[in-house]
């Protein structure tokens, strides 16, 4: 145990006035020591357990999840559904020995997939949002979100979609696109005129 220069005078000036030295200074020490014990290791293992275990739990948000389970029987013609790793619209389902055959389209593709379902399959969660079209360049759109914030990660579409906003945009036109996405994808699927004054 260590005491203060402060504590060791205390207790040599208690000593040379008592009568009793060794009485008072045996109290004073057994005070000392009730009030301020030692701490053992215990505690700071304590601590250290607790640390690791949180840093070990697991994350259960699923709010950010890309898609969702659903049964089988729930599915339905036009509806979407995870085909392949592909996010689809449903576009024929049918019986089987084999369970239910689901026939969907990539909705960024436009390609054909087809998968067999027993129990349950994934539904990709689609959003879609409105960006004014500020300008092109390098293949990319400057874009602005409703919230008036740049966004400039997104590339012009191919084929005929993308030629016209880049004819419409020459014209000097405002327009406003809207995109749709989907498990980390992102495409342009129309636009329109923004309204002046917005």
């Amino acid at each position: 145990m260590k005491f203060s220069t402060t504590f060791i005078a205390l207790v040599a000036s208690t000593v040379l006035a008592s009568p009793f030295p060794d009485e008072s200074l045996t109290t004073l020490v057994t005070v000392t020591t009730s009030s301020a014990p030692e701490t053992t290791g215990s505690s700071d293992s304590t601590n250290t357990d607790a640390v690791q275990k949180a840093a070990k739990k697991p994350n259960n948000d699923k709010s950010s999840s890309s898609s969702s389970s659903q049964k089988c029987s729930a599915l339905r013609k036009n509806g979407n559904v995870v085909i392949k790793g592909r996010p689809c619209k449903i576009v024929d389902i049918s019986t089987s020995k084999t369970g239910t055959i689901v026939v969907g389209t990539d909705i960024f593709t436009q390609a054909k997939l087809q998968d067999s379902c027993t129990q349950n399959m994934q539904v990709p969660s689609i959003t879609r949002a409105d960006y004014q079209l500020l300008d092109i360049e390098n293949g990319y759109m400057e874009l602005l979100t409703e919230a008036k914030l740049p966004k400039s990660d997104l590339k012009v579409p191919t084929g005929e979609l993308g030629n016209k906003l880049q004819q419409e945009l020459d014209a000097g036109k405002d327009l406003t696109i809207t995109v749709m996405s989907s498990m980390g994808e992102d495409a342009v699927i129309s636009y329109k005129e923004t309204p002046k004054g917005h």
